[in-house]
């Protein structure tokens, strides 16, 4: 009996230590960043999605050289066929910065329009999507749970 508690103690000890470890590094990691330069015909759009989390920010930055260009952020409900969004900007004609936080967890497209329908438009832009503390906490803990479950069955189920 004293070697399965000090077995568990162990197991235990590796696991909030696996934990720690995790949590400090995954925490100071961003989600993804997407990065481009486009030329868009005219009424031509280009989309890119993230899937977000309640607490989360996407950041978007971009630099237009020529024409203008329309911004529109949709959910998963609203998307291939819009009918509401979250999110508009119209008229971008230089540079923008905006954020984005959404009020509930979804996949969120960003679309930029080219709403003329002579001229193209071109443009490079940078979108940040940042992840929160408590996503990637909750992940952790999810993942330990799981380690400690399995370590856990191995060492008390195994060969007596």
């Amino acid at each position: 009996m004293k070697n399965k508690k000090l077995k568990f103690g162990i197991t235990l000890a590796g696991l909030l230590l696996i934990f720690a470890y995790t949590t400090c590094f995954i925490i100071l990691t961003d989600g993804r960043t997407v990065s481009d330069t486009i030329t868009l015909s005219p009424t031509e759009s280009h989309v890119e999605s993230f899937k977000m989390n309640k607490k989360d920010t996407l950041y978007l930055e971009g630099s237009i050289t020529s024409g203008t260009v329309d911004v529109y952020i949709f959910d998963s409900e609203n998307y291939p066929i819009p009918s509401y969004y979250e999110r508009y900007w119209d008229g971008l004609t230089s540079t923008f910065t905006r954020e984005f936080d959404p009020i509930w967890s979804d996949t969120f497209y960003i679309e930029i329009y080219n709403p003329s329908t002579t001229n193209s438009a071109s443009l490079s832009f940078t979108f940040e999507h940042e992840t929160t503390f408590m996503t990637n906490l909750i992940i952790n803990i999810s993942i330990s749970g799981a380690l400690l479950g399995a370590i856990l069955v191995t060492n008390f189920i195994g060969k007596k």
